[in-house]
């Protein structure tokens, strides 16, 4: 009931024993013998992960915060929120500092969230732009690693990031724990379920999501476009009933176990804030900020407020 979709399971376990189906909303489940070593629910961020994450520190540790977007205006007309992640993206395939890097992109046909293993700059701005629906994006890793990718980068929400950082940091398999370079973490307050938003609340609204061409989140509301024009936008807090059910445990606003943490909020429109968490961050971030207008944060009031607000909701639930 509270799986989120995030496929630190499959990667974790030692036999690869868990399938994960692609194809649709529905948790991973075994598909050969188990050996109950308990890795699978010891790294699942909605198991037995401990994240310790306290209303004192909701944002988390950061060496450096900017306010930056894209130079690329191409980036800047395809992207979110002024294309800090896939202008980072760039720079590290042209330094040859990553061979491969995870992201989210649409299934074909539709607003399925589907994770794309990408090898090439070209590739970048095919998938820029956020989903707002799961994709499994750690259980790639492997994928990856199979087809003989070793100088990786993940592109993925808080949870996704909490299960490969933890792998990481116990380094529970050699070549997961060498392979992945980057952990690129975007901020968020909720994801949905496929099939509750794009088949059911978005066509209560009137429309279909063959129609939309772009969706942002915004000040509460989810807001669609197509050709650059405003479809339609609608409340968040009235797609609740579509929210995937283990996102009110979650704790992570900000994705502070990332390298770096890239969201919109805290920054005006058309940038995005930009927290630089760790050293391979700060390393990331010198290759890539010739291609980024960028100034300093000052101020973090609008991202410890959301930071804060999902504790407290993760505390609520938590109490039931």
């Amino acid at each position: 009931e509270k799986c989120i979709l995030c496929g630190t399971c499959a990667i974790a376990c030692p036999l690869f024993a868990i399938k994960i189906e692609s194809h649709d909303s529905i948790a991973p489940y075994l598909q050969s013998n188990c050996i109950a070593c308990g890795l699978c629910y010891g790294f699942c961020p909605r198991g037995g992960l401990d994240t310790e994450i306290s209303r004192e520190n909701a944002i988390g540790d950061y060496i450096a915060a900017f306010s930056a977007r894209s130079k690329i205006d191409n980036i800047r007309k395809r992207a979110q929120d002024g294309g800090v992640v896939s202008s980072i993206l760039i720079a590290l395939f042209r330094n040859k500092s990553i061979d491969a890097a995870i992201v989210t992109g649409k299934s074909k046909g539709s607003w399925k969230a589907s994770a794309c293993i990408i090898t090439s700059e070209d590739e970048v701005l095919k998938y820029a732009g956020s989903v707002y629906n799961q994709a499994y994006v750690n259980a790639s890793i492997r994928e990856a690693l199979d087809k003989g990718y070793r100088k990786l980068a993940v592109v993925g929400l808080p949870c996704e990031i909490e299960g490969i950082r933890a792998i990481k940091k116990q380094e529970l398999k050699a070549i997961e724990h060498r392979a992945v370079k980057y952990l690129i973490g975007l901020f968020c307050i909720e994801n949905f379920d496929y099939t509750k938003l794009f088949r059911e609340k978005i066509p209560e609204l009137g429309f279909k999501q063959e129609g939309i061409e772009k969706i942002r989140v915004e000040k509460g509301m989810l807001i669609a476009y197509r050709k650059n024009a405003e479809l339609f936008r609608t409340s968040v807090k009235e797609l609740r009933s579509a929210m995937l059910y283990g996102c009110n445990f979650c704790r992570d606003f900000a994705a502070n176990f990332a390298d770096i943490s890239i969201g919109s909020v805290g920054s005006r429109k058309g940038f995005s804030s930009l927290m630089l968490r760790t050293e391979k961050g700060k390393e990331a971030f010198e290759i890539a900020k010739e291609l980024l207008h960028y100034e300093q944060i000052h101020s973090f009031g609008e991202i410890k407020k959301l930071a804060e607000f999902k504790i407290r909701r993760a505390e609520k639930h938590e109490g039931k």
